[in-house]
């Protein structure tokens, strides 16, 4: 989908991300089913915005901001975590977002082998996105049956 763009986030958009994040609909799919903190989020957005080990995106469709996607690095691994706005959902930005965002991992950081994305079980559509971006399901969580657990390969770049 040509209309979905993934900008880099700043500082200046914590407090959109922080009111996107205590969005009913959004607490009610997340996995934590809370909402959070102004100054706990605070703190959380300051150290996602080093790119070394975080990588922290704006989706943008059809340049309106529709959500985010963030990637937290670890050794040979990756965690995504992605959210839309439910008037975005369902049109596909999801899926061009998770896509455009694993272009970013193997661009960015080389080393990095496994994407991973821990959903919710009853998170259908969630699922059904991740899937159509590559992911497939590894397993459940056995201390959290509510939680499965998708990957996706990361596809390392070479230059030509």
């Amino acid at each position: 989908m040509s209309d979905v763009v993934l900008r880099p986030a700043v500082a200046g958009d914590a407090g959109m991300v922080l009111a996107w994040r205590n969005d009913p609909w959004i607490v009610a799919l997340s996995a934590e089913r809370k909402t959070v903190e102004p100054v706990e989020h605070a703190v959380w957005f300051e150290s996602v915005l080093d790119q070394t080990r975080h990588l922290l995106y704006i989706v943008q469709m059809g340049g309106e901001p529709a959500g985010t996607v963030r990637l937290d690095r670890a050794g040979e691994q990756a965690i995504v975590t992605i959210f839309l706005m439910q008037r975005f959902t369902g049109r596909g930005v999801g899926v061009a977002a998770l896509e455009a965002v694993c272009r970013q991992a193997a661009d960015r950081w080389p080393e990095v082998r496994t994407i991973t994305a821990r959903i919710r079980r009853d998170n259908h559509a969630s699922q059904k996105a991740f899937m159509k971006a590559g992911f497939t399901l590894v397993s459940t969580v056995a201390e959290e049956p509510r939680i499965v657990v998708m990957q996706r390969r990361n596809a390392v770049r070479v230059a030509a």
